[in-house]
């Protein structure tokens, strides 16, 4: 009876690297060769994701099982290949001969005591001369890397890496979307969401092979916004609070005349600017409750004390109501102050600072009220 499992896939996507591609491949099986003593099968899987060369024939002469994966983009590549592989550990690894595939025992070992994810780690290995950019070095990746750090709690010195494994089981219950580069970010950010045991390993990272298919500016984007949406308490939420707090403070103090610290005297102006920053902070509490809603609602990840504070209290209905409250109140103020202004026959009144109040609740009252719809939405 045929076997229709193995123990080990190897996953590599694949554009353009007729120059690097077989020998990856090589490394690759030298790698499951050492498996082998252990009683490992293995399999190598080279997904190529448009390439216009001869990298799939390639891939293919030197043992490789080549798939085809027509929608571009690294995350998409990827979760082709690994749908479709076989095993019941999985290797990542990039097919521009940076990595050395001969290392495959090292991750494996690492998932057989108990790891589910495991990142090769360049910065705590070596990383050889003209392999990586000065930019990339020394900005790109540590600043993704303490992002990722600050915002889900690990402490990982690459998060950026391209070498990683995981178990299957493990890749299933992530249920990564992401078709781009992002898509590194995303398995670490819902690793650490779902608790699942992560760990690094020392790698060396060789020069690549051929021309990089990385486009800084527009690959580190996609990287910063995954990680704001899957961690939206720290990169919204509380900002937001923070913004809302600091402005509600300051149009409480000053509506009701000039206020003086020391010899320095705070006013309108002042007050104006207070009242733009509790609607601003509003606006990105709501984003990032959006934002929670969406993670917790529909890819099931777990949240924190505030966002179960917040998914247990806000509603549709709670928003929308508290919303028009709002509007409904800064409509008799400026009614109010309209009709003052009428019965003085339209002349000047001293009333600037009731009448900013009231369009800062308004504008604050129809933002509550729109999104109240949105979170009715995302619920569904």
């Amino acid at each position: 009876m045929k076997k229709t499992s193995v123990d080990v896939s190897v996953v590599m996507p694949c554009l353009n690297e007729e120059a690097a591609v077989g020998e990856c491949v090589r490394r690759a099986r030298e790698g499951l060769v050492k498996l082998k003593g252990r009683g490992y099968t293995g399999e190598i899987i080279v997904v190529d994701n448009g390439s216009t060369d001869r990298s799939a024939s390639i891939a293919k002469k030197a043992g490789a099982r080549v798939l085809f994966q027509t929608i571009r983009g690294y995350g998409a590549a990827y979760q082709k290949g690994i749908n479709a592989a076989r095993g019941t550990y999985i290797v990542m690894g990039d097919s521009d001969g940076s990595y050395d595939f001969g290392a495959i025992p090292r991750f494996t070992r690492q998932l057989e005591r108990g790891a589910e994810v495991v990142l090769g780690s360049r910065f705590a290995g070596h990383i050889m001369k003209g392999s990586m950019s000065t930019s990339h070095r020394f900005v790109g990746n540590p600043v993704l890397t303490a992002a990722i750090n600050f915002y889900f709690g690990s402490r990982l010195t690459d998060s950026q890496t391209g070498f990683r494994a995981c178990t299957k089981k493990a890749f299933t219950t992530l249920r990564l979307k992401s078709r781009g580069m992002e898509f590194a970010s995303e398995m670490i950010a819902k690793a650490v969401a779902y608790n699942l045991k992560l760990t690094e390993i020392p790698i060396t990272y060789h020069p690549r092979i051929g021309r990089s298919k990385l486009s800084p500016v527009k690959d580190t984007w996609r990287h910063i916004t995954s990680i704001l949406i899957y961690s939206p308490t720290y990169a919204f939420i509380i900002p937001g609070l923070i913004l809302l707090t600091v402005g509600v403070v300051g149009t409480l103090a000053l509506i009701g005349g000039p206020v003086y610290i020391g010899a320095r005297m705070i006013d309108i102006h002042t007050m104006i600017m207070a009242v733009l920053l509790s609607s601003l902070g509003v606006q990105i509490i709501l984003l990032g409750f959006f934002a929670r809603v969406f993670t917790v609602k529909q890819l099931g990840l777990r949240g924190g004390a505030l966002t179960d504070l917040l998914l247990r209290y806000i509603s549709t209905e709670r928003l929308f109501v508290i919303g028009m409250v709002c509007v409904i109140a800064a409509f008799a103020i400026i009614a109010g102050i309209t009709v003052i202004w009428a019965t003085h026959n339209f002349t000047q009144l001293a009333y600037e600072r009731e009448l900013i109040a009231g369009a800062g609740l308004g504008m604050i009252g129809s933002q509550l009220t729109l999104s109240s719809f949105i979170v009715g939405m995302l619920r569904e």
